[in-house]
């Protein structure tokens, strides 16, 4: 390990390189000091990570390249170590450094016969996708690059793909290096394969006895859809979603879904309600009922008619010799007229309650008519209006 070497290597190369800040460079050789210990005591993974920071910081820097190829190459990773003794190897050749020039291609030639290679291979199908993209490990691949085999480390590497509109495709592939140089080997060799259109489904599942029933039928967003393709889904449009359900005898049952792009959902259906009937005995008590509500209501405008008649004779009674027009009444005048206003006020007592009550006998037994068709919650609402006048009393609606 050439650790004295390195320990300046920052300040030789960066004579006809760009100018560095003081304090990166600072910091680029505390981390380059640290990295040297720590791969004196064989611990590369830590070291490795600190010296790409340093490269990532003075990229320049022949000879921090050459302290990460070495560190890689402890590392196992002789890929990347044959890639980094091959950018020092430059960098030492544009900076005059003979020395540095001599190990890193000395180095570089001493791995490349020992690597192992990676080929991504992309068929024209899968390159024709809009928008495709293919990534090694996280990183773009250029379409330049594809089907041309490159040295990988031998590590677990990931290649994906992905296009709008498509599902990600991604894949996993150890590669291996080669025991000694005259071994033969092909390169590690992938084929992204098509991606599948990001479709946005919508499934209904649906109990047994849900599915069973005589007549039933599911919309979404008005459209009948076919039970084929409850519980195996349909394709539909991001957004929200209105599901209704109906059969007949059965409440209607409805729910609201939003689905992304891509995503799909499931909506499960609940058991939907019976529409109770009213029985023949309930129908028969409502009717009896409202037959006998119908002859108190009359009995009561009959009582109330009369004492609002009554009222007027007393009246006009008053009127005929005991009250003059300036409405003065001697004594007589002044009971009849007494009189009339108890009569009125009573008969309109018994005549409000009277249309009251016949109003609720005729709903009562237009409701329980057997006959009457009912809207599809299974409700009939009749509607009745009360008409009063000073000797009329009157009920009009619709039934």
């Amino acid at each position: 390990m050439k650790a004295t070497a390195l320990c300046l290597a920052l300040a030789p190369g960066m004579a006809l390189a760009q100018q560095v800040d003081p304090a990166v460079e600072l910091e680029a050789q505390t981390l380059l000091d640290a990295a040297l210990k720590l791969m004196a005591d064989k611990q590369y993974a830590p070291a490795c990570r600190k010296l790409e920071v340093v490269v990532t910081k003075i990229p320049h820097a022949s000879g921090a390249r050459l302290g990460l190829a070495r560190c890689y190459r402890g590392e196992g990773r002789l890929a990347s170590a044959w890639s980094q003794y091959r950018q020092a190897e430059t960098l030492a050749r544009t900076a005059g450094q003979a020395d540095r020039v001599t190990e890193a291609s000395t180095s570089a030639a001493e791995l490349a016969p020992l690597l192992g290679k990676l080929q991504i291979e992309v068929p024209d199908d899968v390159r024709s996708i809009p928008g495709l993209t293919v990534t090694l490990n996280g990183k773009v691949q250029e379409p330049a690059t594809w089907g041309i085999p490159f040295p990988a480390d031998a590590i677990e590497h990931e290649i994906a793909a992905s296009a709008p509109g498509r599902k990600r495709w991604r894949t996993l592939i150890r590669v291996y290096d080669k025991k000694k140089p005259t071994d033969g080997a092909e390169p590690f060799r992938v084929i992204v394969q098509p991606l599948e259109v990001n479709k946005t489904i919508l499934r209904i599942d649906s109990p047994p006895d849900v599915l069973d029933l005589r007549g039933i039928t599911i919309r979404v967003n008005g459209e009948v859809i076919d039970p084929l393709y409850w519980q195996k889904g349909s394709d539909v449009q991001p957004g929200a979603h209105e599901i209704e359900v109906i059969a007949p005898g059965r409440e209607r049952w409805q729910t609201r879904v939003v689905i992304k792009e891509g995503d799909s959902a499931t909506v499960k259906l609940e058991p939907l309600k019976e529409i109770k009937s009213v029985n023949a005995s309930s129908v028969s008590a409502l009717r009896v009922g409202g037959v006998v509500a119908i002859g108190v209501g009359l009995v009561g405008g009959g009582i109330g008619a009369t004492l609002g008649g009554l009222s007027i004779s007393k009246n006009n009674e008053s009127n005929d010799g005991h009250c003059d027009a300036q409405n003065r009444c001697d004594q007589t005048g002044f009971d009849l007229r007494k009189d009339a206003q108890s009569l009125q006020l009573g008969g309109l007592i018994a005549g409000v309650a009277g249309a009251v009550i016949l109003a609720g006998g005729v709903t009562m037994v237009v409701a329980s008519s057997p006959s009457r068709k009912r809207n599809t919650g299974g409700h009939f609402a009749p509607q009745a209006q009360l008409f009063i006048g000073p000797t009329t009393l009157g009920l009009r609606g619709t039934w």
